[in-house]
């Protein structure tokens, strides 16, 4: 298993450029796909709610990526809801989201770890969200 944190920050989000709380709940791949700096396999935000704001990310989720090769990757969320990894992955992958006893999983496997580019739009199946 291959485990990879990104650590939960202080109180205050930030959504300064460059920041890893940047830009809550927006498609991270856009920039941090292929080409862009630093490249990311997985990304995305967890909110509190289907309808939250921007502001309103959900710290210290789990989000478990198992891939197709049988990787388990543990991610958890920092202060403004986002999660990222740079890990290789063999998509497709399964994705779901624990905290405090309680997991919720996505119903099928998806080919691309850009969370935000299905969870982002209007019309969408929703943010990724978990009720605290």
């Amino acid at each position: 298993m291959v485990a990879f944190v990104v650590a939960a920050l202080g109180a205050c989000v930030e959504e300064e450029e460059g920041s890893p709380t940047m830009r809550p709940g927006e498609d991270c791949m856009n920039c941090h796909g292929a080409g862009g700096e630093p490249q990311f396999s997985v990304a995305g935000t967890v909110f509190t709610a289907s309808d939250a704001p921007a502001s309103g990310g959900m710290s210290d989720a789990t989000i478990v990526i198992e891939d197709a090769a049988g990787q388990v990757l543990r991610l958890t969320s920092n202060r403004a809801g986002n999660f990222y990894s740079r890990a290789k992955v063999a998509f497709p992958i399964k994705a779901s989201i624990e905290r405090n006893g309680t997991t919720i999983s996505m119903v099928s496997t998806v080919t691309s770890g850009s969370c935000g580019s299905c969870h982002e739009a209007p019309g969408s199946p929703g943010r990724v969200f978990m009720t605290p």
